[in-house]
């Protein structure tokens, strides 16, 4: 099924210089908008998480390039020139935007304490405090959800003491995941392609679910470990604590980057893509990390012997002509549930 391409409305948005882009630009755009997005809107469903990614490449690409559309829809909110442009972005105000992302099934985010999931940091009053906890001081730009999948954070600014956020570090490292920004660098996975190329990238998926924040869930496992490139070549293991908090604010809030990495060569290096949980009600990441725990040890050795044991009793159960079906369901049941408990 064709759908339009929000690249066509990305692009007239580039392109135009006139008075109100609202009216000129995105109205008129309205009704292909409804229709690709008609087919989209499924992905919002907390079950499609469940979805492999390459059997919705196609579709996580028209996220994507929707996504452009919302970066360059939030240019007129920010200030600086770190996207290497003088243009201010399109005329919108946040009325508009927020009544054109609405109108294309979205949600506004609402959420009035802070939290990474919801939140894109811009700006931060460090406090004298060094242990006063991140706070949400102004929100300076809407977020949106699309049923549970996250669309866009809501641009904010905090307060925080330096045990928990340095406001040098928060407000100026690389922010991931995203095209453009004016107030800072930006990475994603479109940079680096040819003009066509680019916009076959495929959106990051974050659910809300009624007990869990799942963090990037096409990635393909839990923790385990980013490399990165280093100046000179080689890698270098990230610790832990920097994967977490990577992935979880799209940005460095605490911990210093590496020098001169270029973030193209960073992400090309990520040897196991991260995916984390953040249990909602303790308000807390619980970073699964299957590869740095006896369990990446125990787990084959569990299958192999179990395989044997499990081998050795189908034989019996031919040899003794025992209900050989009833009994082979029964070791397809207990295997199942092993399995669950161990990888979640």
């Amino acid at each position: 099924m064709f759908l339009p391409d929000f690249r066509e409305l990305y692009e007239q948005l580039l392109e135009y210089e006139g008075p109100s882009a609202y009216q000129d630009v995105l109205l008129p755009w309205q009704e292909k908008a409804d229709q690709t997005m008609s087919v989209l809107k499924k992905y919002g469903e907390i079950q499609a998480r469940l979805i492999p990614i390459k059997d919705i490449y196609q579709h996580l690409s028209d996220l994507y390039a929707l996504s452009r559309v919302g970066d360059i829809l939030l240019l007129p909110f920010q200030k600086g020139d770190c996207d290497g442009r003088s243009w201010p972005g399109p005329s919108i105000t946040a009325e508009e935007r927020d009544a054109y992302f609405t109108s294309l099934g979205m949600t506004r985010i609402e959420q009035k304490t802070f939290h990474p999931f919801y939140h894109e940091i811009v700006e931060v009053t460090q406090s004298d405090n060094e242990d006063e906890p991140i706070i949400l001081e102004v929100t300076l730009w809407s977020g949106f959800m699309l049923g549970s999948l996250l669309f866009c954070r809501a641009g904010v600014r905090v307060r925080g003491g330096r045990r928990h956020i340095k406001k040098e570090i928060a407000e100026n490292s690389t922010l991931h995941y995203a095209f453009r920004r004016k107030n800072r660098k930006t990475w994603d996975a479109s940079l680096g392609w040819g003009s066509n190329s680019q916009w076959a990238t495929s959106f990051r998926r974050d659910y809300e679910g009624d007990a869990c924040y799942y963090y990037n869930v096409d990635a393909g496992y839990d923790y385990a470990s980013i490399f990165t490139s280093r100046p000179g070549g080689g890698t270098t293991e990230e610790t832990p604590e920097k994967s977490v908090e990577l992935v979880v604010n799209r940005c460095f809030i605490l911990k210093e980057e590496l020098d001169e990495v270029e973030p193209y060569g960073m992400y090309r290096e990520w040897k196991t893509p991260a995916r984390f949980t953040d249990q909602c009600k303790e308000d807390k990441i619980e970073a699964r990390r299957i590869l740095r725990s006896p369990l990446y040890i125990y787990i084959p050795v569990f299958i192999i012997v179990n395989s044997i044991a499990i081998t050795a009793e189908i034989y019996k159960a031919i040899k003794n002509n025992r209900n050989f079906l009833l009994f082979s369901g029964c070791i397809v049941i207990v295997v199942y549930f092993v399995i669950s408990i161990l990888f979640g």
